[in-house]
């Protein structure tokens, strides 16, 4: 049986004793785990006693165990049998992740990680920069363990922003949150960083009524098999496409509908 005496904010899974599965965030993994074979946990297991901790993750804040609790609740069983299973494994590897919201220091790191990739994101000067600080939904910065490793640009509808992909969503929503991009830092891919800054942007609309997050995915002249995959494991579904910067690239249109927390 898993345990912790660490303080902090987790989000669980509890297998039940009819074999059922519980999510759930909690900021004290063993009091909340009694409190629950107590029956004072939740109406849910209260009847489904005993119950055991079978998979837990530990974050920096509340804002974000409940952001993985959201998430975790969207996966099938089947999902959720194979994050179990593999839980010792991912746990050793983990990096503590942190977001915040960029500043004007963090500009040359920005600006520099937005270069590498310019190829597939427009460009960005510092003027740019600061025009999203003061614009868009969300403009922040992720670290892991400590250092930046990262960035993410989220548009609400109704900005003054000429993205053509922001436009055509425009002309369909009229309630979203765009993903502008996304930008994570090659040092730290492959460590769960994607996942964890579109379950940040799931969880930020869920919790602001936004009904529907928004994001595109290149077709051409590079059709992006990878993101395509990573979008439809994330819920994400084709709603349109168009062809933009005059001719030279086509993109999938991509729309996830968002439940409430």
């Amino acid at each position: 049986m898993m345990s912790t005496n660490t303080p902090g904010n987790y989000a669980y899974i509890l297998r039940c004793s009819d074999g059922t599965l519980y999510t759930g965030w909690t900021n004290d993994l063993d009091k909340r785990l009694a409190s629950h074979n107590e029956g004072k946990g939740s109406k849910y297991t209260r009847t489904r006693r005993p119950v055991e901790l079978v998979y837990y993750e530990s974050f920096e804040t509340k804002q974000e165990a409940m952001s993985r609790e959201w998430h975790i609740k969207q996966l099938s069983r089947e999902e959720k049998e194979m994050l179990i299973a593999g839980a010792g494994k991912w746990r050793m590897k983990r990096m503590d992740f942190a977001i915040r919201d960029a500043v004007p220091a963090d500009f040359e790191y920005i600006l520099g990680l937005n270069e590498k990739d310019v190829v597939v994101l427009s460009p960005m000067d510092e003027a740019k920069a600061e025009y999203f600080r003061e614009t868009a939904e969300l403009f922040q910065v992720v670290e892991a363990d400590g250092q930046p490793a990262g960035f993410l640009i989220v548009m609400r509808e109704g900005a003054d922003y000429t993205s053509e992909n922001y436009i055509w969503f425009s002309e369909q929503y009229g309630k979203f949150l765009y993903i502008d991009r996304i930008v994570i830092d090659e040092n730290y891919r492959r460590v769960g960083l994607g996942r964890y800054l579109y379950d940040s942007v799931f969880a930020y609309a869920a919790e602001t009524d936004v009904p529907v997050v928004t994001a595109e995915v290149d077709i051409r002249p590079v059709y992006n098999e990878p993101s395509f995959g990573f979008h439809k494991e994330m819920g994400f579904w084709e709603v349109g496409q168009q062809i933009i910067r005059c001719g030279d690239v086509e993109v999938s249109l991509q729309a996830k509908e968002i439940g409430t927390v």
